[in-house]
């Protein structure tokens, strides 16, 4: 058993070697390729075997780039399709078909002679599976050629598109953050009004307040001078009354002199009348 791993992994090396040297002579283009696959075990080899297509796609690009794409089936056993490069898991475009429980990986490789591994998780196993994949150059049938400029207008194109996208996602965090900070300024401005809306009440509240302070001033005010006015009333009555008073009592101090002084001028008559008489006596003696 020993023996055939070791013969096989000899024939393996040929192979690989083989298939570089084909490889090296693929021109600019888009490819269909079939595959090997390896693994230690004979269940994983048929496993590997059943479940990836016999036809991979090579891209050929001008920059001497390359993309593989390999196609999985039995998506409903198992799922965590991984590609590693060189020992590396690389990223990978993912492009499923639920009809037929496909999926297909995309992946950029530097060289055409780069170690290609699948890793999957087998539900039924419960652990990951991982088994090589080895091109078969020596069955490449191109199916479009590229040209230089072709391939650079492509590589534009991508490089467009790619721009376009990233574009996008910063229109998107832009109109995004915009949106935020709309919503921060309304919520600011809401904030605003509420605290202007307060201080307005306050204002208005202490305004009824003073106003009706001030009428509560007004009435006192009022009423202070009614009374004031009632005062002043009350007092021109009572110094009317009291130089009504004063009129009578000097009406009546006049009076009384008045008649103090008629006796003394009819005492100042009847003496001036004695007199008289007296002095007319006294002539007619004489």
């Amino acid at each position: 058993m020993k023996k055939l791993k070791h013969l096989f992994a000899i024939l393996l090396t040929i192979f690989c070697i083989t298939n570089v040297s084909y490889a090296a002579s693929l021109d600019y283009g888009l490819y269909n390729v079939k595959n090997d696959v390896y693994h230690e075990q004979e269940i994983g080899m048929n496993m590997a075997r059943t479940y990836l297509n016999q036809t991979m796609r090579v891209d050929a690009k001008t920059d001497g780039t390359y993309y593989y794409t390999v196609e999985f089936s039995g998506t409903e056993y198992m799922n965590k399709h991984r590609i590693l490069v060189n020992g590396s898991q690389v990223s990978t475009t993912k492009k499923s078909n639920s009809s037929n429980g496909t999926i297909k990986l995309t992946f950029k490789v530097k060289s055409l002679s780069s170690k290609i591994k699948a890793r999957i998780y087998v539900d039924a196993m419960g652990r990951d599976v991982e088994f090589q994949i080895i091109p078969d150059f020596s069955t490449a049938k191109c199916v479009q050629k590229y040209s230089k400029k072709e391939t650079t207008k492509t590589d534009k194109t991508d490089k467009t598109d790619k721009t376009n996208k990233s574009d996008k996602k910063e229109n998107t965090k832009s109109d995004s953050k915009k949106e935020d900070s709309k919503k921060e300024s309304t919520k600011s401005d809401s904030d605003k009004t509420k605290e202007t809306e307060k201080v307005d009440t306050a204002k208005d509240s202490k305004k009824d307040s003073d106003k009706e302070n001030e009428e509560k001033t007004e009435s006192k005010t009022e009423e202070k001078a009614e009374e004031s006015k009632e005062d002043t009333k009350e007092e021109k009555e009572d110094k009317t009354e009291e130089k009504t008073e004063t009129e009578k009592v000097s009406a009546e101090n006049t009076d009384e002199k008045k008649s103090s002084k008629m006796p003394l001028i009819i005492g100042g008559v009847a003496v001036l009348a004695v007199v008289g008489a007296v002095v007319v006596f006294t002539k007619k003696r004489k």
